[in-house]
């Protein structure tokens, strides 16, 4: 069943994103080959004109990526789960935690999408200067570590980014699972919650970070000397941290947002 339900939203959300991410890809090429006629062209100042107005487009539409992403994100969760269509949902023979896991692994995979056009469109841009590296890159920060050491530190930090991405949409859905339980001014009481959910999460997040960072740098002060294996150690604990508090904001979020859809459900 939770296949079925991924497949229903994907569907409805792919009706909106895919066109997005085809207009940026097409404006990002455009834009590129405007600068390569430019450059061979004698008369550029028509060249210049059209080059800028499709590199306008081009962050236009990579903007509009990210907010429709998250718009998407938070109406899709909202309209079948908080509105009419809820006397619907949490009628079929689906349990809670599979129909928050369907919106959760929907939305991770269009933010996904999303990063992924961004930096297609980034490469395509840039495609030919010795600029698109340093663009998408980590620049020489990994260039002192050993090949194995990049490669761990590369998949850590890739999964630091999955697991914080994954506490902040369930921080969004705990706010609105709340804010709706209320009789009056729900969506103001979601926006209440999600501020005070944000100024908790950055409180004891910024305690642990910064617990780590100065373990990190105590480490590297006994070293001596910035060495590669100094650095690296260091580097790792800060986001094995990273990925231990989010990871236990995203499990709180989750009992919480679970909790007051199957006890707390207010869909008056």
């Amino acid at each position: 069943m939770l296949v079925k339900l991924m497949k229903q939203d994907l569907r409805a959300t792919g009706r909106v994103m895919l066109p997005l991410y085809l207009a940026a890809i097409v404006l990002s090429a455009l834009t590129r080959l405007m600068n390569v006629f430019q450059r061979g062209a004698l008369d550029s100042r028509f060249w210049n004109i059209f080059s800028g107005i499709t590199a306008f487009l081009v962050g236009v539409a990579i903007v509009a990526l990210v907010i429709m992403t998250f718009v998407m994100m938070v109406w899709r969760f909202y309209k079948n789960y908080m509105t009419d269509e809820g006397y619907l949902m949490f009628t079929l023979p689906v349990r809670t935690g599979e129909l928050i896991f369907s919106k959760l692994i929907t939305t991770l995979f269009w933010y996904l999408c999303t990063g992924v056009v961004v930096v297609l469109s980034v490469l395509i841009l840039s495609s030919g200067d010795n600029t698109s590296i340093e663009i998408i890159g980590v620049g020489g920060f990994l260039e002192a570590f050993t090949d194995s050491q990049k490669t761990g530190a590369i998949l850590v930090g890739i999964l630091m980014v999955l697991i914080s991405g994954i506490s902040g949409v369930l921080q969004l859905y705990a706010c609105m699972a709340i804010g709706q339980s209320f009789k009056k001014n729900k969506v103001f009481m979601m926006v209440v919650f999600f501020f005070v959910f944000g100024i908790a999460t950055s409180i004891v997040s910024s305690i642990f970070s910064t617990q780590s960072i100065v373990g990190a740098s105590e480490m590297l002060s006994e070293a001596y000397a910035l060495s590669a294996d100094s650095v690296y150690q260091g580097t790792m604990k800060v986001l094995w941290t990273s990925i231990i508090v989010q990871g236990c904001w995203a499990v709180v979020y989750y009992i919480i947002t679970h909790l007051m859809l199957s006890k707390r459900l207010n869909l008056q």
